[in-house]
């Protein structure tokens, strides 16, 4: 009986360490993914060369991104942010913005441009409605002229790589362009946005944060405007004279809230899809293919992973020289005789 009960003994402790083995070892394999998994979203989040903001998330949750999601990331930004003030989508009290307009220097033009309709020169009309001056030109897909002049457009930036390598890029060829820059990346990386400004180049609005404007209401509207604006012109003295709704989108509440401010809508007339990695010698062909004088041009400054536009610009500039173009800012473009 003993010697049965000493080998049943054995083969329960035999049993219950056979076990406890396992469960080690489950525990070990689901350490090791979980650091691996880890790891692996650490690279995602610093994957945009290096850089933080709009550009990472834009290429992270792209068009699924639900407005919570939106929210989420902001709350994020505004956390690890070294300056609070900037970050901070409405700066102003409640009830402030509704009379920025008329404390900030914007005045109340109007327009009843028709977004929705794409055309290859102006877009506008006189405004309507008690109180508002009229407005002669408004969106802007390009502006046919007969000097070849065309113009470079660079959205979300600025990035702290990218930016100082397309700024690099444009002295070499002895071009100015247009920035349109996101305001919480102004706020990261206030030394590229300076060093655009530097450089002689336009500053555009861009908003923000990038959220889309067909999901926000006229307050949130003038909060995305008037927050970039601000975090523009903490870092240089531009005037910001344009602005360009992320995506191209317009709606009914953008046009009512753009036509109580002193901006002009500047969408593209050609999208060389960087933002989706296109390869540079497609970007090139695309653009050589397709343009023609008054176009504007869009390209990116803040892509996530390794962006093709430096490689595109080196191809395209020196082929668009030859062949006579010459580069000049939006503004430039839209206000020239």
């Amino acid at each position: 009986m003993m010697s049965g009960e000493g080998e049943k003994t054995n083969g329960r402790n035999g049993f219950s360490e056979c076990r406890q083995r396992r469960i080690a070892w489950v525990v070990a394999v689901v350490t090791v993914f979980g650091l691996m998994a880890l790891s692996a979203w650490l690279a995602v989040r610093t994957r945009a060369d290096d850089g933080l903001g709009h550009g990472w998330r834009e290429n992270q949750i792209g068009e699924s991104a639900t407005p919570e999601e939106e929210g989420t990331e902001g709350g994020f930004f505004a956390a690890i942010s070294s300056d609070p003030a900037v970050w901070r989508p409405c700066p102003w009290d409640e009830g402030e913005s509704s009379s920025m307009a008329e404390s900030g220097g914007k005045s109340h033009p109007d327009s009843t441009a028709d977004p929705a309709e794409k055309t290859p020169s102006t877009e506008g009309g006189e405004g309507e409605g008690e109180g508002v001056n009229p407005r002669e030109e408004m969106i802007y897909h390009s502006r046919p002229n007969d000097r070849m002049e065309i113009a470079l457009s660079f959205d979300d930036g600025p990035h702290p790589r990218l930016t100082p390598l397309i700024l690099s890029i444009l002295e070499e060829y002895g071009i100015k362009a247009t920035f349109f820059m996101v305001g919480e990346n102004v706020g990261y990386y206030p030394a590229a946005a300076r060093a655009v400004a530097e450089a002689g180049h336009e500053i555009g609005n861009h908003t923000f944060s990038h959220r889309k404007f067909d999901r926000l209401g006229e307050e949130e509207l003038r909060c995305e405007i008037f927050s970039c604006e601000e975090a523009i012109n903490r870092v240089s003295d531009a005037t910001v004279r344009f602005i360009r709704p992320p995506e191209g989108q317009m709606s009914e509440s953008m046009r009512k809230v753009i036509g109580e401010l002193d901006y002009r809508v500047i969408l593209w007339d050609v999208d060389t899809r960087d933002w989706a990695h296109t390869s540079p010698d497609t970007i090139s062909r695309h653009i050589l293919e397709t343009v023609q004088a008054g176009d504007i041009i869009l390209m990116h400054d803040f892509i996530g992973y390794d962006s093709p536009t430096p490689a595109a610009l080196r191809l395209v500039i020196p082929a668009l020289l030859e062949r006579g173009f010459h580069f000049v800012t939006v503004g430039e473009l839209v206000e020239g005789e």
